[in-house]
């Protein structure tokens, strides 16, 4: 007798080899997908900061009379100025993202605009430093 097609027993296996090779591989590929995302994060951070301490170091004087400092409670002895993120952008030292809706630098975890936040920057020997003052949760 010729037998055509697969019986019910057969596509059953199938489907649940299909459904254990699934469970399988969706959490990993959603833990890899988080760790890029926040890897791309930590990047924009990072070339916020150095983008930062460029503007830092071509503006000095402009930065010196005309953003406030804090003289709070502090780590390092040195006065720190809180320059907003927008004005480092104006400046041209820093893009916005491409292909938004709206002008801004997003965080690729929570899609909130990062260029809302403010850079803290110090001197020190001369050098500048630079430090993103944003939060998630903001």
């Amino acid at each position: 007798m010729n037998k055509k097609g697969f019986t019910l027993i057969e596509l059953l296996a199938v489907l649940v080899l299909i459904s254990v090779i699934t469970l399988i591989a969706v959490p990993s590929i959603r833990f890899a997908a988080k760790k890029i995302d926040q890897s791309n994060y930590e990047t924009k951070v990072e070339m916020i900061e150095r983008a930062s301490e460029d503007f830092a170091m071509d503006m000095k004087e402009f930065i010196l009379y005309h953003y406030p400092y804090d003289t709070g409670e502090r780590i390092i002895p040195y006065d720190i100025y809180k320059v907003p993120v927008e004005d480092i952008i104006a400046a041209g030292y820093l893009d916005y993202d491409k292909g938004k809706k709206t002008d801004g630098i997003y965080d690729p975890v929570s899609n909130k605009n990062m260029a809302t936040g403010i850079v803290k920057i110090y001197y020190d020997n001369n050098q500048a430093y630079a430090t993103l003052d944003w939060s998630r949760n903001s």
